[in-house]
C-alpha cells in the first residue's frame, strides 16, 4: 500500500486547516487559497494517524523535511518506514537535470498546479511511474535504495588538522551532538571503504586521534529521515 504526505485524506480529496489568523496575501496568490476556504477547518488527526499507519511506507518529495513536522504535530505516526523521492533515485544517473518536483514532472512531458497539497501528491505518484534507462520505474529504484540499510559514521575524536578531508569526504558537522563530531551516512555496499578510510586518514597515528575509531549506526527505513537525525535537526 502506497500513502504520501499529505495525500487525498479525506472524502474530497484534503484537509484543510484554519490557523487562527489572515493568511497573508502572497500565500493566498501562491496556493489560492482564501480565509473562506478555510474557516472553520481542522485536520483530522486521528484519521490521518490510521491513514499513515495503514500504509507500508510513506513518500514525500523532501523526506526530511516532511517527516519532521509529521511526526512532531502526530506524535503517533513516529517510527514508520519511509522513502524520499527527491534523494532516494539517483535522477541524475537517469537523464534528468535536476531534483525538484516541478522540474521532474516537466521533463517528464507532464505538469501541474504547484503548491496545492493533492496536485503535489498527483505529481509524485507520476514521477514514479516513470520508466527509467536500466528497464525498471523511478519507483522500484527509490524502494531498492529506501529498504536497503545503510550507516551511519560518526567520527567521534577527530582532531581538528582532518576537518577538511573529513568536509571533502562528505562529512557534516554535528554540533548537537554529544560529543560533538563529524557524521556521513553511506549505503551498505560502501561500508568497508568507509571503515579503511577514516582508518587510514583520520585514526592513523599520523592523524593524532582522540578516539579509537568511528562510531558505526545501522540505518534502516524506519529511522532515516527521522527528526533526531543530524541532517534533520532544526538549525
Amino acid at each position: 500500500m502506497y500513502a504520501a504526505i499529505c495525500a487525498k485524506c479525506s472524502d474530497d480529496g484534503q484537509w484543510l486547516e484554519d490557523p487562527g489568523s489572515y493568511l497573508p496575501e502572497d500565500i493566498v496568490r501562491l496556493t489560492g487559497i482564501t480565509d473562506a476556504n478555510v474557516a472553520g477547518k481542522a485536520i483530522d488527526e486521528t484519521a490521518a494517524v490510521r491513514l499513515l499507519k495503514s500504509a507500508t511506507f510513506i513518500c514525500a518529495h523532501n523526506a526530511a523535511f516532511d517527516r519532521r513536522h509529521v511526526e512532531r504535530r502526530l506524535p503517533e505516526a513516529a517510527g514508520l518506514a519511509w522513502c524520499c523521492s527527491c534523494n532516494d533515485i539517483d535522477w541524475r544517473a537517469n537523464g534528468f537535470d535536476g531534483r525538484s518536483l516541478g522540474w521532474l514532472l516537466a521533463q517528464s512531458g507532464y505538469f501541474h498546479g504547484a503548491h496545492r497539497a493533492v496536485d503535489d501528491v498527483d505529481a509524485v505518484i507520476q514521477i514514479l511511474r516513470q520508466n527509467m534507462p536500466g528497464g525498471t520505474t523511478a519507483l522500484a529504484q527509490m524502494l531498492a535504495t529506501a529498504r536497503a540499510p545503510s550507516w551511519q559514521f560518526r567520527a567521534v575524536g577527530a582532531s581538528f588538522e582532518v576537518k577538511d578531508l573529513l568536509r571533502l569526504r562528505g562529512y557534516r558537522w554535528d554540533a548537537a551532538s554529544n560529543p560533538k563530531c563529524w557524521w556521513r551516512e553511506v549505503p551498505d555496499a560502501r561500508r568497508a571503504e568507509e571503515e579503511w578510510w577514516l582508518a587510514s586518514h583520520v585514526y592513523s597515528m599520523e592523524a593524532n586521534p582522540r578516539a579509537l575509531g568511528p562510531i558505526i549506526e545501522r540505518i534502516t527505513w524506519r529511522q532515516r529521515y527521522a527528526p533526531t537525525a543530524p541532517s534533520n535537526r532544526p538549525p
